[in-house]
């Protein structure tokens, strides 16, 4: 079960969908957390502190979250899924 832009909610293969939204804590997710608390730019230090280099030329913050998400599947493949959406 993920939102539109490919966080993953929990794992439908694993529970139900009632169990995956009563376990569902915003604020304590590690992708969700960060995006709600400060935007994109919470993500972007998580993905500089894995040697991320920020660019200078976004088009806009979704842009910038695509770019970073991309960065931090590498330590949150379950949260970043589904892969199809990460090939570009």
């Amino acid at each position: 079960l993920s939102k539109g832009c490919d966080i993953a909610l929990g794992n439908l293969h694993r529970q139900t969908v009632a169990q995956v939204l009563a376990a569902f804590s915003p604020l304590e997710h590690p992708i969700f957390g960060p995006l709600l608390r400060y935007g994109p730019a919470g993500l972007l230090e998580e993905a500089i502190a894995l040697g991320y280099t920020p660019r200078q030329d976004y088009a806009d913050r979704c842009h910038l979250c695509q770019e970073v998400r991309q960065v931090l599947r590498q330590k949150y493949p379950q949260w970043l899924t589904p892969d199809a959406y990460y090939r570009m």
